[in-house]
């Protein structure tokens, strides 16, 4: 050490000799805290504070320049314990630079990665790689002049300029020059201007184009076009614009404005994001999903110069495998990437990358596909097209209303925060964390239950809406599209058959909306058709409900729900809570106990004191409010509320055995008096398979645990709980069975209003389950179910209940 501390001056020390150079300047090792600059023996140097004898708060860390190094490694950030942690800026010796997050020494949390090579990811680490979602940016292969559409403040163009090099021509000012030169054109611009009216798009173009060819590094054009007739007229002037980019919160129709002038997709920036903005439009091609351990996770998204992307398998970050590919104007090509590999002539037996992967178009008749997934394809082909935001499916009586949320509900008197709706528009998602925020939740975790494949698109009226399959028989029903033909099927092969049914279905809707649109029909009234208009001069939106096909642990793909939030630009003053997700396909035609114990899993992993817990399927309905109250119980279980004061004191042990003795007397007797009597009716106000479900509760507790159920399901609105789906259900049944007794319409009614009891029963259960084994390593309800075998009966009786 060389350790010179600022507190200490110019002058001579007066510490002890054994811990000073020569000089009495400067310390020879670290003997006190404070600011200091300290020179190693080996040449590095680092200028900071010393807390406790160790580098803590920021500091910058300059390392000796070594042979080979094309430049000089610092670090300029926070410590903590001599480590970097917090916010910092690493520069590499071979030019790389990071900016983001530390943590213990590594890489951690949100960051930017720089390559040498030109490269950028800009997105999630974890313990010093790439983890979470994140975007990898290909250094452009050349740098063509910039020639730039620039849609934002007049800030965000100086910015602009001095990021790029090039010159931002202003339409007003070029046209005050050439007024000012007095030339022709000035003349003619001058005679608008006196007339007071705006100068026709002729002339704007006109001067705009005579300009451009003027600049050496470029041009940026402000603000203009602002219509799609204006950059219709960029082709006449040989104005061939390379990128798009839209700052803040812009009223036009950037999409197609930069279709008609024949420029790329526009990338959507805040002010502060304007360099990354740069960096996407420049990028050869663009990485887009989640990363674990370094890797993109094999269902992402490659996104091409000209807004094609490839959607579909990765290996080591590379397309590999099936997928499909969009092109710029929406037509999706069915495919798969392979890699062109030669052997390594320095390692016998290993092969390397020769150069880009190739990619073969799928010929879908080569092999018969199995039956189940014959069958889903042509449903897929054949299918009657349903909006999902169906108005007909509004439950009116729900009180709560969030724009783009059809029938949004929430368990009354948190905690915990659970909500739960229908599949939502793309416009209304970010209202979701929206309403969580003002609760005060810290995140959002959202559960998909929905089994079948979903397709975004977005219409002439602006309003982006959900497209599923259905059938014209039964238009409320929803198709599984996660049934493979084996049922013992890994996920991964169960993902694949999602992935090509969904990939067909997006294809299929995207075809048909280019053709002239789609026709839909309503599914509260089959007979009522409409046909739906798209703006097919700009590519549509389309995002798909992609199920997880993992090939390696924590690997997922995307839902629609995540999807479709990377879509929504937030205002700059708008901090979003952040969102997690879950692909849980729970049907909304019948109920395993297997889905609870999916339920009851993935319940455990959350933190219901900092998250919103949201629940969606096509309707808001079934299943929702039982996942519902389910996650009520169980926060109840976890956190059960305190004794009241003094019932809360110490028994002594004789009282308590005696107490419990009493207790195992009353039950037993209660259990016995149970046997012998009939099962009480509807008549008063309970069905026999609840009864038998209760008294078979152990120790007694059965009514305790449906009394909680009861006032679990109350929390959920009463126009749509558990409790209120039988009654419905059962009335439906009773009104048609009267008419047609023995149809199939009656027998659909009755399928109905069992579903409705089986949900409420199986609540009943499964809260009696958690209660008793939720501290219980590896307990599922399925197993705990084959001891309760009176329980186990009941639920099996629902399937014959006869409700006349």
């Amino acid at each position: 050490y060389e350790l010179t501390f600022k507190a200490d001056g110019e002058g001579e020390l007066k510490d002890a000799p054994e811990v000073l150079n020569e000089d009495k300047k400067s310390y020879k090792f670290l003997t006190k805290d404070g600011e200091a600059t300290g020179k190693f023996a080996n040449g590095d140097v680092f200028e900071g504070k010393y807390t406790n004898l160790m580098r803590n708060g920021p500091g910058k860390y300059i390392f000796k320049k070594q042979e080979g190094w094309k430049c000089e490694a610092s670090y300029e950030g926070e410590y903590k314990d001599d480590k970097k942690h917090g916010m910092g800026v690493f520069i590499y010796p071979d030019g790389g630079k990071y900016t983001g997050q530390w943590e213990n020494d590594l890489r951690h949390g949100e960051g930017v990665y720089t390559y040498a090579s030109g490269d950028v990811y800009k997105g999630g680490w974890k313990e010093g790689t790439k983890h979470g979602e994140g975007v990898y940016a290909y250094a452009p292969k050349d740098s063509p002049p910039v020639k730039m559409l620039l849609i934002g403040s007049k800030d965000a163009s100086a910015e602009m300029e001095k990021l790029t090099g090039a010159t931002v021509l202003d339409v007003n000012a070029l046209a005050a020059a050439e007024i000012k030169a007095e030339s022709d054109l000035g003349k003619e611009l001058k005679g608008f201007q006196e007339a007071k009216k705006d100068f026709p798009t002729t002339l704007k173009v006109t001067l705009i184009a005579a300009a451009a060819k003027s600049t050496t590094n470029g041009w940026i054009l402000s603000d203009f076009p602002s219509t799609t007739e204006q950059a219709e007229s960029f082709a006449k002037a040989e104005l061939y614009p390379t990128s798009m980019i839209v700052v803040g919160d812009s009223k036009i129709d950037s999409t197609s404005i930069a279709s008609a002038a024949g420029a790329p997709p526009p990338v959507s920036a805040t002010p502060a994001e304007l360099e990354w903005a740069l960096i996407k439009v420049k990028a050869s091609s663009l990485l887009v999903g989640e990363w674990t351990n370094g890797q993109i996770a094999p269902n992402s998204t490659w996104i091409l110069p000209d807004g094609g992307k490839f959607i579909g398998k990765f290996a080591k970050s590379q397309p590999n495998g099936e997928g499909v590919l969009m092109t710029a104007n929406g037509t999706g090509i069915r495919g798969k990437f392979a890699p062109s590999l030669v052997p390594d002539p320095e390692d016998e037996g290993k092969m390397i990358p020769a150069g880009p992967a190739s990619w073969t178009p799928i010929n879908l008749k080569t092999a018969p596909p199995p039956a189940a997934l014959a069958r889903l394809e042509r449903i897929v082909r054949r299918a009657r097209i349903r909006v999902d935001q169906d108005s007909g499916a509004a439950v009116e009586a729900l009180d709560n209303t969030i724009p783009g949320i059809p029938n949004f509900q929430a368990l009354d008197d948190a905690p915990p925060r659970v909500f739960g709706f229908a599949t939502p528009t793309l416009e209304g998602i970010p209202e979701i964390l929206k309403r969580a925020k003002a609760e005060e939740m810290s995140k959002v975790f959202l559960v998909n239950t929905r089994a079948d494949t979903v397709v975004y698109l977005k219409g002439e009226d602006g309003k982006s809406l959900s497209y599923s399959p259905c059938s014209l028989a039964a238009p409320l029903r929803s198709y599984d599209m996660t049934v493979a033909d084996n049922p013992a099927a890994e996920d991964e092969q169960k993902g694949a058959v999602f992935k090509k049914l969904e990939i067909d279905w997006a294809t299929r809707l995207v075809t048909e909306a280019k053709e002239g649109g789609l026709t839909v029909v309503n599914p509260s009234n089959p007979s009522d058709r409409a046909e739906i208009k798209f703006d097919t001069t700009a590519p549509l939106t389309c995002l798909t409900s992609s199920r997880p096909a993992p090939e390696e642990e924590d690997a997922a793909g995307p839902c629609e729900i995540k999807a479709a939030l990377g879509q929504y630009e937030a205002p700059e003053d708008e901090a979003l809570v952040p969102l997690s997700y879950e692909n849980l396909a729970v049907s909304d035609d019948s109920l395993v106990p297997a889905d609870v114990d999916r339920i009851v899993k993935m319940l455990k992993e959350r933190d219901f004191g900092a998250e919103a817990v949201c629940f969606c399927n096509r309707t808001g309905q079934g299943c929702v409010p039982f996942l519902m109250a389910l996650s009520g119980l169980f926060y109840l279980v976890k956190n059960p509320p305190a004794a009241p004061e003094g019932e809360a004191e110490e028994k002594n042990e004789d009282e308590e055995k005696k107490e419990e003795g009493q207790k195992e007397e009353k039950a037993k007797e209660a259990a016995e008096a149970k046997a012998e009597e009939k099962p009480k009716g509807e008549a008063e106000g309970e069905f026999p398979v609840v009864l038998a479900i209760v008294a078979a509760i152990a120790e007694g507790k059965g009514q305790d645990v449906k009394k909680e159920v009861d006032e679990m399901v109350s929390r959920c609105n009463q126009a749509s709980d558990l409790k209120a789906d039988i009654l419905k259900a059962k009335t439906a049944y009773k009104a048609v069975e009267e008419k047609a007794m023995g149809s199939e319409e009656a027998q659909e009614a009755l399928a109905q209003a069992r579903l409705a009891l089986q949900r409420y029963a199986t609540l009943i259960a499964a809260h009696a389950f958690v209660k008793a084994k939720h501290e219980e390593e590896g307990a599922t309800f399925e197993t705990w179910l084959e001891e309760q075998k009176a329980i186990k009966e009941a639920l099996a009786s629902i399937e014959t209940y006869d409700f006349a």
